[in-house]
């Protein structure tokens, strides 16, 4: 948890150094803090992907036993759940709040309120144990359409849209990241997503019933029905954003 956190705060700190100060002058200094979130996310990114994709594609014989009941799927304990559980508490509350708090062009309600949702859920899962077994999903498959949005972001017409303008190359790299997002986004937080969290509440609703635990069941829903609820936001975003593309007037 703190290796996580103070590995990307140290290094955004360090990016933020690069390019403010030790770089010879150039377009990174528009937006040092921007790139340095950028630069510490886009591998972040990555490697929770693919921890998440690993165990929820193909988890290991006891997980596939552990996943075949209720028991198993909220209260099992799986080396990947809490692994995954701490990198998501050690990134947010040591750099992804703070500095989407500080930084005016990282900063939205929108995404402050999917970080804390996130964390408060994460927290949940890692200190009951809690929902181990959908952890990979949540906090790894679906971060899937966030590795292109972090080339996407970098070429916002705000940031350096103006670059990707002026060259064809860039151009290029930017809207095949712009499509891929866009797919991505729609397929794993459109659709993959609600149709697991119809899976969670269904293991909520059923450990309320027995009567033991409340808390728990009750966090869980208000956050994943939140959470739900910010893809659809998104989603509906992004084809707003499609048919606008492809319905515009020839040039």
């Amino acid at each position: 948890l703190y290796v996580t956190g103070l590995v990307c705060l140290g290094s955004h700190l360090t990016g933020v150094l690069l390019f403010k100060r030790i770089l010879p002058d150039g377009a990174w200094r528009r937006h040092p803090q921007f790139l340095a979130h950028q630069m510490v996310a886009f591998p972040l990114m990555l490697v929770c992907t693919y921890i998440g994709c690993s165990a929820w594609f193909w988890p290991s014989p006891e997980e596939r036993v552990a996943a075949s009941t209720v028991d198993g799927r909220v209260h099992g304990v799986t080396a990947n759940g809490e692994l995954l559980a701490r990198v998501v508490i050690g990134a947010q509350l040591f750099w992804d709040i703070p500095t989407t708090a500080l930084v005016p062009a990282l900063y939205s309600q929108l995404m402050m309120g999917h970080h804390v949702g996130l964390t408060i859920i994460a927290v949940v899962c890692s200190v009951t144990p809690w929902v181990h077994h959908y952890v990979p999903f949540f906090a790894g498959v679906i971060e899937v359409s966030a590795v292109p949005l972090v080339i996407v972001d970098i070429f916002h017409p705000t940031r350096y849209g103006d670059l990707a303008e002026g060259s064809a190359v860039l151009g290029a790299i930017n809207m095949a990241c712009r499509v891929l997002f866009a797919l991505l986004f729609l397929l794993f937080r459109g659709l993959y997503f609600p149709y697991v969290m119809c899976f969670v509440l269904r293991d909520m609703v059923a450990v309320m019933t027995q009567g033991a635990e409340i808390v728990a069941p009750m966090i869980t829903v208000a956050c994943g029905v939140s959470m739900t609820l910010l893809q659809f936001f998104g989603g509906a975003l992004i084809i707003k954003q499609l048919k606008k593309l492809l319905c515009a007037p020839p040039p």
